[in-house]
């Protein structure tokens, strides 16, 4: 799929199904199919997109008794998830029809990759980048040559911090309320998932931070053969990340509504959680030279509250140990499989993947190179495959939603006028993602994406780097 770059308009008949208040009028005279005084589109595209809904649905069900079968049974009687995956649907179908084109842009080797024009210096730069990119993450051997030392190198930069003894203010950690290493909170109460988690984070840690031999290992890394140093420090990370589990971001039974989702100062976000600093945490997420001067909305004060209180109580070293193995969760699929045995073992245990499923390098490249520079992939994918004024036509469908909802809102009856001025505010509010970026960066412009990813780099040699 073409990252979160390029938005595609797939639910729109979804949207277009609103059911309206009142009576269809069946009263057509002689003006040929319609439904509610609207001519039905009978061209080849309506009718294909038609058949396409119908064949998903089992229509011979009640949908009354088994509605999921009503409407998806005949999706689930065509389609199997595929080895390797975990879920199939429209979002997969459509990723793997435009996977071809994708490879056309970033692959050379398959023949089809577009070139810079002459003196298209913008062009030029950005194709270099994409290419590098993916042949950076496509050579294997380089990979294994480099083994664990690029995340290694990483990781020395958290583990071996310091506090000032006389200002330990002087470094600062924060902590998300996301991002937990096991599917949900709940599998932090089973015995069979905790245990796989503790040995994983324990064999990763030395993997990562001290094994010279991965790379020559046939086998995973047994837990007998890990390090007491390290089991010690993994039952500490998961030991904290049970206790971020345990935390109840939100309660919809509370009788304080007010202190969910609400908005915050950073003064009151400080005094929420004095463990962490906003202000730094913020100055170092936001863009060089974008300062925050607006609200922070605050999903639940209980939450942060009681973060404060496990910060408190925690050890520098375990949070160190803990950040650590949250860089190797987030980034040891970039290393080669001697690397990343364990952290792959837990990866299909909670993905309840076959353990002999292995997802194709092409795939995984061309993924990766869309997910770090989607903006620049969809310019070239926007010149393959849309075409003519196709974004204006998707944006004149949802323009008439928009429009449509903004004339029924006061028909109906059982909206007070606060609610409907206030559903007419939000229509109008809308920003409209169609396609793909025309502002920051302008996807059509090679000169603005150029501008965009300057600061990004890209070596042939360093895929993790990338």
């Amino acid at each position: 799929m073409v990252s979160a770059k390029i938005q595609f308009l797939v639910a729109i008949g979804v949207a277009l199904g609103v059911v309206q208040a009142g009576p269809i009028n069946n009263n057509h005279g002689n003006k040929g199919p319609s439904l509610n005084n609207k001519a039905i589109c009978t061209t080849p595209h309506c009718v294909t997109a038609a058949a396409g809904i119908l064949s998903d649905m089992d229509t011979s069900v009640d949908p009354c008794q088994d509605f999921s079968k009503f409407t998806c049974g005949g999706f689930y009687d065509k389609y199997e998830i595929p080895a390797g995956e975990s879920s199939i649907g429209s979002f997969e179908s459509m990723e793997k029809n435009i996977m071809p084109v994708l490879r056309s842009i970033v692959d050379v080797s398959y023949g089809k990759a577009p070139k810079a024009a002459p003196g298209d210096v913008a062009s030029h730069k950005n194709l270099k980048k994409l290419q590098g990119f993916f042949w950076s993450c496509m050579d294997e051997a380089a990979i294994l040559k480099a083994g664990r030392k690029p995340l290694a190198n990483e990781v020395q930069k958290i583990i071996n911090i310091l506090q000032d003894p006389v200002d330990p203010l002087s470094h600062v950690l924060g902590v998300s309320g996301r991002g937990l290493s096991l599917s949900s909170s709940y599998d932090y109460e089973e015995k069979e998932p905790v245990k796989l988690l503790t040995d994983t984070v324990a064999a990763m840690l030395q993997i990562i931070l001290e094994d010279e031999d991965a790379a020559n290992r046939t086998q995973s890394l047994i837990p007998q053969d890990v390090k007491q140093e390290w089991v010690d420090a993994a039952n500490e990370v998961v030991e904290f990340e049970t206790q971020l589990a345990g935390i109840k971001s939100y309660n919809p039974d509370s009788p304080f509504p007010t202190q969910f989702n609400s908005p915050c100062t950073m003064e009151e976000l400080n005094a929420l959680t004095p463990s962490i600093d906003w202000s730094v945490l913020l100055q170092t997420a936001l863009p060089a030279g974008i300062n925050n001067t607006r609200p922070i909305i605050v999903r639940s004060s209980f939450y942060l509250t009681r973060l404060d209180a496990i910060l408190q109580k925690t050890s520098s070293r375990t949070l160190q140990y803990y950040y650590s193995w949250m860089l190797i969760h987030n980034f040891a699929n970039y290393l080669d499989l001697p690397y990343k045995q364990p952290k792959a073992a837990l990866d299909k245990y909670l993905s309840f993947f076959p353990t002999n499923d292995k997802i194709e390098r092409l795939s995984t490249c061309i993924q990766a190179v869309n997910n770090n520079l989607g903006h620049m992939v969809g310019h070239y994918y926007v010149l393959e495959a849309f075409s003519g004024n196709s974004r204006k036509k998707a944006m004149a469908i949802v323009d008439n939603l928009l429009l449509s909802y903004e004339k029924n809102f006061p028909t109906l009856a059982w909206l007070d006028k606060a609610t409907r001025d206030g559903a007419i505010k939000k229509l109008k509010g809308i920003s409209k993602l169609i396609g793909y970026s025309t502002l920051a960066p302008d996807v059509e412009s090679a000169k603005s994406l150029d501008e965009y990813y300057k600061d990004y780099v890209v070596s042939t040699t360093d895929y993790i780097g990338n």
